[in-house]
């Protein structure tokens, strides 16, 4: 663990200890203690069935029961029950159930004390808005203190969470900040079932609470459906990308290198994930209409006729039927079409310029070209990353976006100062 991450989290949990043994020294003959005993129970349970995504990440149904109890405990309560429901938490990994006594307790009770210091500031600032006897209702005003406490938990997630990926994924706190965004639409989506848990608590008691969690089984269900969905879409594509490399021995390998260069010139130009997404699966498939052009052509090492190249320029059309075929890929198509488009009107097969080119494409140009010139051809061999970016810098407003070209030779210069360093440490 690097030092800056083991500073990180020692503080946080440090904190999240402190809160949780004045919480315990606090709690007064007035705290229901079967209550407690049932929130960490549902709680236990519904953080016990999280959902793992592509970014070594996780979500669960888990906000909705956090919300609850923001509403009906009070902070120092509130408190108890999340780090005592996370740190109680079980899963199944790959036919292994995981609990408190073969994982790390280091990082269980991080998790516990990241999560637990989020609920108790959001507990904190609702009862300070509601007062310790707030009755639930549905009308005019009083829906407000639970928005804020969606917006107290979310800029929470963001303090604890956001700078803990940068540092183990080595970016920029705006770069994770996208890549997670999504949990505001997470937290909106669940926020009416934790209302209803509150209320359904308030007035008819446990057994209710228990009754309600047949829709959230259903809601995470859902969420597993599509998760493996999208993950059959993805290994689809990767699939026919294999199929395309397979076809010929000199460009084996290049649609996932394009993939990799496409990714990172647009984290350097802090795109979305899902720009980021579209552009990995344009990538990998961005040659996928050479696969209507004869073997002879593509093989073959000396210069091309008019025919020949006329042929060969078609695979971007080619290609855009082939996926726009396809729904869920529709919008990685026009991409497709498009990546051989330059800059100032001189491209194909339309002849876009500037901004009437997709900027998925654009970044898809420079990725394409700095990789067909670093990798060996038939009919020459690959040139140096300094020739290949010259050449790219030279392009820039001609062939080339001039932000495109800017954030791919921010990237080379990066990965360069990488292996500089790397080579100094090894010397």
């Amino acid at each position: 663990m690097k030092h800056n991450v083991k500073v990180f989290t020692f503080c946080v949990m440090l904190l999240g200890i402190v809160v949780l043994a004045a919480s315990i020294l606090n709690l007064n003959e007035q705290s229901d203690l079967f209550s407690l005993i049932f929130f960490i129970a549902i709680c236990t349970i519904s953080e016990s069935m999280t959902i793992s995504t592509s970014d070594n990440s996780a979500v669960s149904v888990g906000f909705a029961v956090s919300l609850a109890v923001i509403i009906l405990f009070t902070p120092m309560e509130a408190a108890i029950i999340i780090f005592m429901g996370s740190l109680l938490q079980f899963d199944n990994s790959e036919g292994v159930i995981k609990h408190i006594f073969n994982t790390s307790v280091y990082k269980r009770v991080f998790n516990s004390s990241a999560y637990m210091l989020g609920v108790f500031v959001t507990t904190l600032i609702f009862k300070l808005m509601t007062g310790y006897n707030w009755t639930l209702k549905f009308s005019g005003m009083s829906i407000l203190p639970i928005v804020v406490a969606l917006v107290v938990y979310f800029i929470m997630h963001l303090i604890i969470y956001i700078p803990l990926f940068s540092m183990l994924q080595e970016k920029s706190f705006k770069e994770s900040f996208m890549e997670h965004y999504w949990i505001s639409r997470h937290l909106v989506a669940l926020a009416p079932f934790g209302i209803l848990i509150s209320f359904a608590f308030l007035n008819y008691g446990w057994f209710m609470v228990i009754l309600i969690f047949g829709p959230l089984m259903i809601a995470r269900l859902s969420f597993i459906q599509y998760m493996d969905t999208k993950q059959m879409y993805f290994e689809t594509i990767e699939t026919l990308s294999s199929a395309l490399d397979a076809k010929d021995e000199y460009t084996n390998g290049h649609s996932k290198r394009v993939s990799e260069y496409a990714l990172e010139i647009a984290r350097e130009m802090g795109l979305g994930k899902f720009q980021k997404d579209l552009i990995l699966n344009a990538a990998l498939l961005h040659d996928i209409g050479k696969i209507g052009i004869a073997d002879a052509i593509i093989k073959k090492e000396g210069k091309l006729t008019l025919g020949e190249l006329y042929e060969i320029k078609r695979h971007p059309e080619i290609g855009e039927k082939i996926i726009g075929n396809i729904g869920f890929l529709r919008d990685v198509s026009r991409i497709i079409r498009h990546h051989h488009e330059r800059f100032d009107g001189n491209g194909y097969p339309d002849a876009l310029q500037r901004d009437e080119i997709p900027i998925e494409a654009h970044i898809l140009s420079v990725a394409d070209a700095y990789d067909a010139m670093t990798s060996d051809r038939p009919y020459r061999e690959a040139m140096g990353t300094v020739m290949a970016v010259e050449i790219i810098t030279e392009e820039a407003g001609k062939q080339f976006d001039p932000i495109v070209v800017s954030a791919f030779t921010r990237y080379i210069d990066r990965i360069s100062e990488t292996v500089e360093l790397i080579d100094e440490q090894v010397n």
